[in-house]
């Protein structure tokens, strides 16, 4: 049985609560013009890391309910998000850096570093719980710092022009 089950419930609720302000935020925004390619990209991020982490919690529940042991499900879990998590780097921190060297972005070097630290960390992570640690806190570590950083990418879509 899985030790920190609600953790993983209060992860997923407020991964929906932070996808979900930000929908509400962004449609009665207010905005009299279409988005930004930036914008529309750290939309797409906030989203996509919030889904994510719904995604691997209702995993977790999932595996838990088919009567899979603790372990198991870590792995089982760490495997499904390492693939989901290598194909959003493909998606939001390569067009981040494209547009950045355009200079269509006010996003610094030290923002680009600090979104892509959380790709650089999570996948080395996830494989080494997927294969050989099968444990609870890597999950919980990486799904806070995914919604840190989707709270922090609603911040820069709400505070910055471009």
């Amino acid at each position: 049985m899985i030790e920190h089950a609600d953790t993983f419930y209060l992860l997923a609720e407020v991964a929906i609560a932070v996808a979900g302000f930000a929908g509400v935020a962004t449609v009665f925004g207010g905005r009299e013009k279409r988005f930004r390619d930036a914008e529309l990209l750290r939309l797409r991020g906030l989203f996509q890391l919030s889904a994510l982490v719904l995604a691997g919690c209702f995993g977790i529940a999932s595996c838990q309910a088919a009567g899979l042991s603790n372990e198991q499900t870590m792995s089982l879990v760490s495997m499904i998000l390492l693939v989901a998590y290598g194909l959003v780097v493909m998606d939001v921190p390569v067009k981040a850096i494209r547009l950045y060297r355009k200079k269509e972005t006010t996003v610094s070097l030290g923002a680009l570093t600090a979104a892509w630290s959380l790709y650089v960390f999570g996948l080395p992570l996830l494989t080494i719980n997927a294969f050989l640690l099968r444990h609870e806190w890597p999950l919980i570590l990486l799904f806070s710092l995914s919604i840190l950083t989707a709270i922090w990418q609603f911040y820069r879509l709400v505070t910055k022009v471009n």
